[in-house]
């Protein structure tokens, strides 16, 4: 068992195959407010998605059953009095697919671009952006803000900006209780 390939990726019949949209939505999702879970009580694997938005974790949901086809759930026992919720896809070979893609187990400062990225279709690199904009990001009179403790992937999402021509730079926020960002 496990995931197939063709649910992960498209191919065009010449041997290269490339992310699929909902798959890199996915791996936006896991940069931003995500990571691979390793149960070892229950010997469960999976990814997870953690926000308050609605919107966003039906999203997940959405690119998980398209990028998967498999069904994520939402555990009422990791659910917030705030209204932060959590999904679950639950599966080693969810997990694999994503490390594959290159997601790290770091987390937050240790995060990065996942290299499938950087190698995908404009709409695939559209789609990572997207998702990790809408996890991270702020819109502000002047300019869209993508907050990361993460310099590697923030210095990723970069350059994937500028292969769409947009300009971007780095700023540091130094914070006294937290992370920097």
């Amino acid at each position: 068992g496990g995931v197939t390939d063709a649910s992960v990726v498209t191919g065009d019949g010449s041997g290269t195959e490339e992310l699929s949209p909902a798959f890199a939505a996915v791996l936006g999702y896991l940069a931003g407010d995500g990571n691979i879970y390793y149960d070892e009580a229950e010997g469960v694997y999976g990814v997870r998605f953690t926000n308050a938005e609605e919107e966003l974790l039906a999203d997940f949901e959405r690119a998980c059953r398209e990028a998967f086809d498999a069904t994520p759930v939402r555990p009422p026992s990791e659910q917030r009095d705030d209204g932060v919720e959590t999904v679950r896809l639950h599966g080693k070979a969810y997990a694999e697919a994503v490390l594959d893609a290159g997601i790290n187990l770091e987390t937050y400062d240790g995060k990065r671009l996942p290299e499938g990225v950087t190698e995908a279709s404009r709409a695939a690199k559209a789609s990572f952006l997207r998702a990790l904009a809408d996890s991270e990001g702020s819109v502000e009179a002047r300019n869209v803000r993508v907050f990361s403790s993460s310099y590697e992937l923030l210095m990723g999402a970069k350059h994937l900006l500028l292969e769409f021509g947009v300009s971007s730079q780095i700023q540091t926020r130094s914070r006294e209780s937290g992370r920097d960002v």
